[in-house]
């Protein structure tokens, strides 16, 4: 990292920590920075513009920290050195990490992503995929509730940012809103990753409009 630290200073080196600590706690270790207002988000928690984080992001892809395809194409963050760093720690819990190869078939059933575009490190051989096929429906891996995405998709500092950035929405009362719309729509939203379900709630900030301020009694007058 001292090349990053050299360029950017402290702000290169605290936001390649924030990063890594970012990816620890989400959902399979990864960040997805399509939307415009993730990057912001993230930048946010970074305490630096976005384009200085694009820069970082950019430097630390063609440093081999990232997967620089992913970034490029799809403004995805995904780092195979993390994850051999944190796979003895699912191993000690009989769990399975994602993988490289497992990410982009989540990706590819999100619609994010098509599985063609990446060429696969371990292809099946054909003689063999019947084996695959039994093998794969064999492993049991944890899958996050509804509530636990939900939880982790809007935490404090998130709905924070939210007021910030839709000034005079009432935040909270969305969120309730959103979460009702989840329930009565289990088929469409409880199968969805926290970044999935921020877009979709990003999208009802949207559309919403700010409360209107009550005018003071002189002014009724």
């Amino acid at each position: 990292m001292y090349y990053i630290e050299e360029r950017y200073g402290n702000d290169g080196f605290a936001t390649w920590i924030k990063i890594l600590r970012q990816l620890a706690v989400t959902d399979y270790h990864y960040l997805n920075l399509f939307s415009k207002i993730e990057l912001m988000f993230l930048a946010s928690k970074c305490k630096i513009s976005e384009d200085v984080l694009i820069a970082i992001i950019n430097d630390l892809c063609e440093l081999g920290e990232f997967d620089r395809e992913l970034w490029a194409e799809n403004r995805i963050l995904f780092s195979e050195k993390f994850i051999n760093h944190i796979s003895d720690a699912y191993m000690k819990r009989n769990n399975k990490c994602i993988t490289l190869e497992g990410l982009l078939h989540l990706l590819d059933s999100l619609g994010v992503r098509k599985l063609g575009k990446f060429p696969l490190k371990d292809p099946v051989n054909p003689q063999s995929k019947e084996e695959y096929t039994k093998e794969k429906k064999t492993k049991v891996e944890y899958t996050p509730t509804f509530e636990e995405n939900f939880d982790s998709a809007f935490d404090e500092i998130t709905l924070e940012n939210y007021k910030m950035v839709f000034k005079g929405v009432d935040i909270q009362q969305e969120l309730n809103h959103f979460r009702l719309k989840c329930n009565n729509d289990q088929a469409s939203y409880h199968s969805r990753d926290p970044s999935s379900l921020r877009t979709a709630f990003q999208y009802q900030l949207k559309q919403a409009k700010p409360k209107k301020s009550l005018k003071p009694l002189h002014d009724l007058k």
